[in-house]
């Protein structure tokens, strides 16, 4: 048969293909740790769509066909640390990522430059402050100006009447020219003192005539608990939210400040700012509560009830649990450890999973070549831990949450 001169081939159609994660990465700054760190990607089905290892300075497009893409992906790091025969893994997987994301992991901007120029010193002496414990001590000092909490030298002394006098050496800085000191006392009372401007070098003042009652506070009883945290600052108008800078109102640690009586536990405001740091965390059985808000001052604080929760399926590709209260993310972990680090043979593997609300994840494999190249991964034995749930989440330069995290028991 005599091929027909005229006849042409069909040309192949052309496959769509798109950019559906990109990843950029910078050094942070001053870092010298070394590790083998991998990006994996998932359709919404739990299909690898790719892998690549990466380093500190690359860009890496990903790209497949339109017609394979979901409109969600999931995306999941993995960072392999040996440090003397000590091997982590550090996994972690966001899902219901859109498609054509960019992750941008840097630069990361230069610390603000802020002169911690010394101009001088001044001491201020604090009398009568109540000490029926004859803890030697008051129960909590906090001493700030604009920049945050500031540190400072102490001594003290104690008086057969219960009460206590504190010296405290001072360092006057330039350009910050106010200092709030706060005082919790050892009959659980907050009181502050304002000072500005000092224009001498000793001052003298008495706790009972010159401290100042906050002019807002809130009083809660602590539920039974193993640890709390509490922070309060205060921001003046043309002063930007920060995580420690502000006027530290009251700051505890139950775990370092065993002689504090702080329950019922004092939250306490003050008229002369506007907006507020509020950071509040406690421990209790099985679970945790804590609370972060920047901007207007707490009207109450309530510590909620241990949640119900009924996990259906702990494994981190499908995981499945029901709870009986709101929220609007997750953060779900996992991990196995073994050996001893003083050794030089302890393994941990950790997975943290990130999901939004009403979302059920497929979680696919990791793989094979990243599985092969790292036997000692244990990926079949982490168990799970515990779930976090962000039960408020508000936009800001800084976030307002409150959080719930159950325990594994």
């Amino acid at each position: 048969m005599v091929p027909d001169s005229n006849f042409q081939e069909e040309p192949e159609p052309e496959i769509e293909t798109e950019v559906y994660f990109t990843l950029i990465t910078e050094s942070p700054p001053n870092s010298t740790e070394t590790s083998d760190d991998w990006v994996i990607l998932h359709d919404s089905n739990g299909n690898l769509l790719g892998y690549s290892s990466y380093e500190t300075g690359d860009r890496i497009e990903f790209e497949a066909p339109t017609d394979l893409l979901t409109p969600t992906i999931s995306v999941t790091y993995l960072k392999y640390l040996n440090t003397n025969g000590n091997q982590h893994f550090d996994i972690s997987t966001s899902v219901d990522v859109d498609k054509g994301y960019i992750q941008n992991f840097g630069p990361n901007p230069p610390p603000e430059n802020i002169d911690y120029t010394k101009k001088g010193e001044f001491n201020l002496s604090v009398r009568d402050i109540p000490d029926p414990f004859r803890n030697a001590s008051p129960a909590k000092v906090e001493l700030s100006s604009g920049l945050g909490r500031l540190g400072f030298s102490s001594t003290g002394t104690g008086s057969l009447n219960g009460t206590f006098e504190l010296n405290l050496q001072i360092e006057a800085l330039q350009g910050f020219d106010d200092y709030l000191i706060s005082i919790l006392d050892g009959n659980n009372r907050l009181k502050y003192f304002y000072l500005n401007n000092p224009d001498v070098q000793n001052l003298s003042v008495n706790y009972n005539t010159d401290f100042v009652d906050f002019e807002k506070e809130i009083s809660i009883s602590l539920p039974p608990h193993t640890r709390f945290n509490l922070n309060i600052a205060g921001f003046k108008d043309d002063q930007g939210f920060s995580q420690y800078g502000g006027y530290w109102l009251h700051d505890v640690i139950s775990v370092l400040n065993k002689d504090v009586i702080a329950n019922p536990l004092k939250i306490g405001y003050l008229n002369m700012f506007n907006k507020y740091r509020t950071q509040f965390n406690i421990s209790m059985d099985g679970y945790d509560y804590s609370i972060s808000q920047y901007g207007e001052a707490l009207d109450e604080l309530v510590i909620p009830e241990k949640p119900v929760m009924n996990i259906v399926d702990k494994s981190v590709n499908s995981f499945l649990f029901d709870i009986d209260i709101e929220f609007s993310s997750t953060v779900h972990k996992w991990d196995y450890q073994e050996g001893s680090s003083a050794e030089g043979n302890h393994l941990l593997t950790r997975w943290q999973l990130y999901a939004p609300k009403d979302f059920n994840p497929i979680i696919g494999d990791l793989p094979i070549e990243i599985l092969e190249k790292y036997p000692d991964i244990s990926i079949e034995r982490i168990k799970y831990k515990s779930s976090n749930f962000t039960l408020l989440n508000e936009d800001s330069e800084f976030q307002s949450n409150q959080r719930i995290t159950i325990f594994e028991q």
